[in-house]
């Protein structure tokens, strides 16, 4: 382009607000028109494009993602890899056009050998081991609708090409989650830990975010093998942030005369979770959301998670140890913010958790959670407001975050709400935020503006309703398949 062009006369900042509203391929022509214009886009292009990327486990995407990762300056820019669940349906047949079935047939055969042969961990490994900036790893289900520009959504790349050529999406196409997904994402959550250990990869959030219902990874997705403990250790050591998806809904294996508190923690459904969370004493945010799982076995997690140290079982025995016995407490001392979600427990045993990390706990999130309290029938008749009583016995916190809470009294769940200043109208908010100056008066301000819908009862099929899934993504997605 000759130097004296009137586009490059145009100052950065003025170049940059118009090329905010071009579609991703007419920004790529422009990219291509000259050196100086691509040097002056390259920041803000890079940040958008390639700072947070999403693939699926397909060679073509997995090659991009090497292919990134070799590149002199976009290695440095990629610092957020999303790996999606992406997944070839073996059971899919109503395809009716024979090129878009050839297509289909032809990626369910290459996804099958990647798979099978490990070819997906060496990929991952040799990508992960040349992004220097890599900060976080995630896993997820769905595409990320925050693109501003096309008015598409993200998605892994490569997705589109398959949509292309076969009509098909190979992700979020289902509202329930099928034991073939579950079992497709525990095996992913797999893959990834051990090619972030074999490549010396150090990232410092690990965000698992599945929104099909009754989905969540099995507890086998987290067993560490002797085999590769020392080069995974180094990352769980690493990560200050963990988000997790849980399906607790195997049940434990053991003879039906035994009764439940005969039997060890090795022998339940949350045993390897527990081992893998002891190798994390660093974590500063830790979310846990319990998508399906038998309402005892995610309270008796909890009640776990909210033991302390000082209370060890002689019969202890340390992480990863085949013998049979309990896993040790654990004191995650660093703990600043806990979120928990989509579980039905009772308040006492929730307050034990948030108490036990109070000297380091500044944040709080509870989503989706059904109080189940003792002495139901002395709380019905006073008409008791459970959650209320709750909150009035937090302090040193500085944000709360909460929504969709509800609480059980004789067989009967009743919905809580929130009254809310800014609605006119005087409608009640099922979500409600606190920081900053709210806190100033926590938590007063929360038990006076907490109402129990009486007498309000939730459907079958609206509590069937509460195990859908929270995940509160801050920021946007700056991911895009080129």
């Amino acid at each position: 382009m000759d130097s004296q062009a009137p586009l490059m006369k145009i100052p950065l900042e003025i170049l940059l607000l118009i090329t905010s509203y071009l579609p991703t391929t007419a920004l790529g022509s422009l990219r291509r028109t000259c050196k100086h214009i691509e040097m002056s886009l390259f920041k803000t292009f890079s940040k958008e494009f390639f700072t947070k990327k999403q693939f699926m486990l397909s060679e073509e995407s997995l090659q991009a993602l090497i292919d990134i990762s070799n590149h002199p300056r976009l290695s440095h820019c990629l610092n957020h890899v999303i790996i999606g669940l992406d997944n070839y349906d073996n059971g899919r047949t109503a395809i009716s056009e024979p090129e878009g079935a050839s297509a289909y047939r032809a990626g369910l055969a290459n996804q099958f050998t990647l798979l099978s042969t490990g070819q997906h961990r060496d990929m991952l490994t040799q990508a992960f081991q040349n992004l220097p900036n890599l900060q976080t790893v995630g896993l997820r289900d769905f595409n990320s609708r925050t693109r501003f520009r096309d008015d598409c959504e993200w998605t892994s790349y490569g997705a589109t090409t398959i949509f292309r050529e076969t009509g098909i999406r190979l992700v979020g196409n289902r509202m329930l989650a099928t034991e073939e997904h579950i079992r497709f994402a525990s095996q992913a959550f797999c893959t990834i830990l051990y090619a972030l250990g074999q490549s010396g990869a150090a990232p410092q959030a690990f965000e698992v975010l599945l929104r099909q219902r009754r989905s969540g990874l099995h507890d086998y997705a987290f067993n560490v093998p002797k085999y590769f403990e020392h080069s995974v250790e180094p990352v769980l050591s690493n990560l200050r942030t963990l988000l997790l998806a849980l399906n607790l809904s195997i049940e434990p294996i053991f003879s039906p005369v035994r009764s439940d508190d005969s039997i060890t923690d090795n022998e339940r459904p949350d045993y390897l979770l527990k081992q893998f969370l002891c190798h994390t004493p660093n974590l500063n945010h830790l979310r846990l959301n319990f998508q399906s799982a038998h309402p005892s076995h995610a309270e008796q997690f909890i009640a776990w998670l909210s033991r302390p140290v000082a209370q060890a079982d002689s019969l202890d025995t340390s992480p990863g140890s085949p013998l049979p016995g309990v896993v040790n407490p654990i004191a995650l001392s660093q703990l600043r913010r806990l979120d928990l979600g989509i579980v039905r427990l009772s308040p006492w045993t929730l307050l034990a958790a948030i108490h036990k990390f109070k000297s380091t706990l500044r944040a709080l999130g509870l989503w989706k959670i059904t109080f189940n309290p003792e002495d139901q029938q002395r709380l019905y008749e006073r008409k008791a407001n459970v959650w209320a009583e709750f909150f009035a016995q937090l302090s040193n916190l500085d944000y709360v975050a909460i929504g969709y809470l509800a609480q059980m009294l004789l067989n009967q769940i009743y919905v809580i709400k929130f009254k809310s200043t800014a609605n006119q109208s005087g409608e009640m908010s099922s979500v409600k935020e606190f920081s900053g100056y709210d806190m100033r008066q926590f938590p007063d301000n929360v038990v006076s503006d907490i109402v129990v819908v009486w007498p309000q009862i939730i459907s079958d099929h609206e509590d069937e309703s509460m195990s859908e899934v929270h995940d509160d993504e801050s920021g946007t997605d700056d991911d895009i398949e080129a």
